[in-house]
């Protein structure tokens, strides 16, 4: 604050000494080297998405559907725009905006694609186990069904299904691998090598809460996870 002088006289503000301008706080800057956009970023909106408020979710999907994108695409991109210190939402709305001239603008928050890669899948697995939370990495499972299912193009498939690193736990490899091999056999595509894993030691039921439903679920799970000493009802992994 200025300060008042002591000399006799009127009293007079002294202004204080010039200093430069601090720079605007960048709060979301580190956003855009994290692992949110790397392996795990898909991990990271389905985590998000799942979190947020009913109302907050939907303007999401309003606001992607309106400009012909995904949810992730919008996420990103204010995300981008936040580290950038635009934080109106025209500026969200103009990096997720079509290009006059064909394609999308650079630095857009829409993602090249939107679909998942069994080796992301991985990443994110690993990293829900690291935080106890074997329900969502189950769905990042889910997740990477549904997209399988949507992909048609040879090269996409391939990318899909490449080898994925370890998610840190045995049973979590054999399960990724033989959900990923009894999607490609309902689909008529040849299962990746690294699907063909051994069973496990011993019987493994990812979610069975309550004994009494252990017939239950064996009678609902698929051969392809029995024979490898996995009991998990078909259904657990379909996605809305």
């Amino acid at each position: 604050h200025p300060a008042i002088s002591d000399q006799e006289g009127p009293a007079t503000l002294i202004p204080p000494a010039s200093q430069p301008k601090p720079k605007p706080e960048r709060r979301f800057a580190s956003m855009k080297s994290c692992a949110a956009f790397d392996f795990g970023y898909h991990g990271w909106v389905e985590r998000i998405t799942a979190t947020m408020p009913d109302e907050h979710a939907r303007a999401l999907r309003e606001l992607a559907e309106e400009h012909g994108t995904s949810v992730a695409a919008v996420i990103r991109a204010a995300v981008e725009a936040l580290a950038d210190d635009g934080r109106a939402a025209s500026t969200i709305r103009k990096r997720i905006r079509p290009d006059p001239r064909g394609g999308y603008r650079p630095g857009a928050g829409r993602p090249r694609r939107t679909w998942v890669a069994a080796s992301e899948t991985a990443v994110s697995i690993r990293e829900e186990l690291g935080r106890c939370d074997e329900d969502f990495a189950l769905r990042m499972i889910g997740r990477l069904v549904a997209d399988l299912r949507t992909l048609s193009r040879p090269a996409d498939i391939a990318r899909c299904l490449s080898e994925p690193p370890s998610t840190g736990s045995q049973r979590w490899d054999v399960l990724l691998a033989v959900v990923v091999s009894r999607e490609c056999r309902l689909r008529g595509i040849e299962a990746p090598g690294w699907t063909k894993t051994p069973p496990l030691p011993s019987w493994w039921f990812p979610l069975l809460a309550d004994p009494i439903l252990t017939a239950r679920t064996m009678q609902r799970t698929p051969i392809d996870y029995s024979v490898r000493g996995i009991w998990l009802d078909a259904n657990a992994l379909e996605t809305a």
